[in-house]
């Protein structure tokens, strides 16, 4: 962006932003009004050593990843709070609710296309619009 290449980007929330120091240049940040909670972390196994695992170790393993991801959601909008209650790191804008509604439901039919491909895709997304829904999106 320094250099005039690029005249903007689209990465993370604010405190990635200022980590990475591109508020040296972006000196503009516009929030867009995600769903919350909007973060998600994965976890990948081989099949042959997850099943392979006793019902306890499966557990705890997916006990820790639970808490791994609420601890990096809290990281995260704990920062994120951070970074606006600076005051002079970004320039904040946000989009109007009227605009990231309308970006809600034209995502609809993507949303349904993915739920349809599989059993485990219609998993991630049935939350998705639930949440949508919980939030006055849909």
């Amino acid at each position: 962006m320094s250099t005039g290449v690029i005249d903007g980007a689209i990465y993370g929330g604010p405190i990635e932003y200022e980590q990475l120091k591109l508020n040296e240049t972006a000196t503009h940040y516009t929030r867009l009004n995600m769903l919350m909670p909007g973060w998600t972390e994965t976890f990948l196994a081989n099949p042959e050593k997850w099943n392979a695992l006793s019902d306890e170790h499966k557990a705890i393993m997916q006990e820790a990843t639970a808490q791994f991801a609420q601890d990096i959601n809290d990281w995260l909008a704990e920062g994120n709070q951070s970074v606006v209650d600076k005051g002079d790191v970004f320039e904040f804008a946000t989009l109007p609710d009227s605009d990231s509604k309308e970006l809600t439901v034209a995502a609809q039919e993507v949303w349904q296309e993915e739920a349809g491909r599989s059993e485990r895709n219609k998993k991630l997304i049935d939350p998705l619009v639930e949440n949508a829904k919980a939030q006055g999106r849909l």
